[in-house]
């Protein structure tokens, strides 16, 4: 009776490394077509996005009539001066989250 036992025991444990294997195979699948479907439907997305706005970009800045001001407000621009620390004296000490 000891025998039997042993050798289901060992059944039962290449059975469940058996099933773990085929789940994180099958996730790993199922993982790869997911990114595969999303990319290429985004993909195409994101770029006709991006041409619709190229396009209304170059036509309202080849017209004379437009300001300069409300294309400037849409893109980036430096800070108009450097940080500085609030206090003269600091002792390169962070204080953090209260008491």
């Amino acid at each position: 009776m000891h025998r039997h036992s042993r050798s289901a025991r060992d059944r039962g444990l290449r059975m469940i490394a058996n099933t773990n294997r085929w789940m994180a195979g099958t996730a790993l699948a199922a993982t790869g077509a997911i990114a595969i479907y999303t990319a290429d439907h985004y993909h195409a997305h994101t770029t006709s996005s991006a041409a619709a706005t190229t396009t209304a970009v170059q036509s309202s800045s080849s017209s004379p009539s437009t300001s300069t001001s409300s294309n400037s407000s849409s893109a980036l621009q430096a800070p108009s001066s450097t940080p500085s620390s609030s206090s003269s004296s600091s002792s390169g000490s962070v204080t953090s989250g209260g008491s």
